[in-house]
């Protein structure tokens, strides 16, 4: 490429909206002096000065965006949509679950068991299943971590990302079964326990 029409795309670029889409990182640069080439294996020992952490990935093409003047819109569509399967997949078995058990929301109606308690039952029944698996994911995912930092030398994994992670999904669940629970609160005491 010729060296004005490049001249030409970066002017152009500082006017643009430029969607970036990809995954998004974390990128760690770590500044420091190398005192020394470490006798037991071929790797240089530094002297820690200074250490920073930015958007790496799809990031760090919307940071080089912006330094050139233009308008990057940035979106982790990896993250998006196994978010949305997510959600749909507790859509899916929070819907299944409720017509399996119809007739048991028609007697529970007929003795009594309000719209109120019926999408309580669901929500706190979805919150423990969901509690179990997010407790299961966040201690493999501190132990991958840890065997992480003896076998590759990385950073501890921070517990304020472990907890976004925990509260986010957690949150994910109660959105995506409150439809379906609203729902089942709703059945009729007469047309559940009805014989087909």
């Amino acid at each position: 490429m010729r060296l004005d029409r490049l001249e030409q795309i970066l002017e152009r670029a500082a006017s643009r909206r430029i969607t970036v889409i990809g995954d998004l990182m974390l990128d760690e640069f770590v500044w420091g002096k190398v005192g020394r080439i470490s006798p037991e294996a071929p790797v240089p020992v530094l002297l820690l000065k200074r250490r920073q952490s930015m958007l790496g990935g799809a990031g760090n093409v919307a940071r080089n965006i912006a330094a050139l003047g233009g308008t990057a819109i940035l979106m982790g569509i990896i993250c998006a949509v196994l978010l949305v399967i997510t959600g749909a997949g507790i859509i899916g078995l929070t819907s299944f679950w409720v017509g399996q058990r119809r007739k048991q929301i028609g007697i529970r109606r007929a003795l009594g068991a309000t719209r109120r308690d019926i999408l309580r039952y669901f929500q706190t029944e979805n919150l423990l299943i969901a509690g179990v698996g997010v407790a299961m994911g966040a201690v493999l995912a501190v132990g991958l971590n840890l065997w992480m930092m003896r076998q590759l030398a990385m950073d501890r994994l921070p517990l304020l990302y472990v907890l976004a992670g925990v509260v986010a999904l957690l949150l994910l669940g109660q959105g995506a079964v409150f439809a379906p629970a609203r729902r089942a609160s709703r059945v009729s005491p007469v047309e559940a326990t009805r014989s087909v």
